[in-house]
């Protein structure tokens, strides 16, 4: 998915945010790429929510699990205001993201039951109550974005992994020495972001699992390195 946006946050194992620009033809057209892609390099179908904030994505990607008629990709903005109204009056508020089922039994007790309740209630109000958290998710209801995208995640000073999915098989020395080269300077931005220092660099790859056939895979270890005048990290 990286491929497709400068912007990235993988949130889990299944699921990531990434930032789009475009119309809502483009951006559905871009979905579809995306559960392509997904799909050939992995095997596994995927669903797209689009939408202006990660509280409605959440709510696209639902979408896009009901209607098979979508194709997989659901963009909320492609609905008319009178057809959204209808969608989120018909969630109920503890199928949005974040929202548990004790805060859901709080929010039931001040005649709050849907996502449409809970987006046309007084902002100020839900964080008197509540807290800033529940606001910001009144606001994402709204179509006001209150999440960024996180592309970097919180540094783990033990250990920096940058990885990928490659988009075509790579099959020869000379493409994966290209693709390595971009990895390696990518990682390197990360570590000097950081200021970090690592004794130790190590290159992964492997075929997909979930295709047919022989699984291969191999690691190399570098472990002889020096600070680079220039701040980058090369082998002796």
């Amino acid at each position: 998915m990286g491929r497709h946006s400068a912007w990235q946050e993988v949130y889990s194992i299944d699921e990531s945010f990434i930032g789009l620009r475009g119309t809502v033809p483009e951006l559905i057209a871009t979905g579809k790429r995306i559960r392509e892609d997904v799909l050939r390099c992995t095997g596994i179908p995927v669903r797209v929510g689009i939408a202006r904030s990660k509280t409605l994505t959440k709510l696209a990607s639902r979408g896009a699990k009901a209607d098979l008629s979508l194709g997989g990709v659901c963009h909320l903005g492609s609905y008319a205001p009178d057809h959204l109204d209808r969608i989120m009056d018909g969630t109920h508020v503890t199928d949005l993201w974040g929202i548990a089922s004790r805060t859901g039994k709080r929010l039931a007790a001040m005649n709050i039951h849907t996502a449409k309740d809970l987006r046309d209630a007084e902002a100020k109000w839900i964080r008197k109550k509540f807290s800033v958290v529940m606001e910001r998710t009144v606001h994402e209801l709204r179509g006001i974005p209150c999440l960024p995208v996180e592309d970097e995640p919180p540094a783990h000073q033990d250990q920096l992994i940058f990885s990928r999915s490659f988009s075509q098989p790579v099959t020869t020395p000379a493409q994966m020495r290209q693709v390595l080269s971009i990895y390696a300077q990518r990682a390197s931005t990360r570590l000097r972001d950081r200021g970090l220092v690592v004794p130790v660099v190590s290159a992964w790859a492997a075929t997909s699992r979930f295709k047919k056939g022989e699984h291969h895979s191999q690691q190399f270890m570098f472990e002889e390195l020096i600070d680079h005048l220039d701040g980058d990290y090369v082998q002796h």
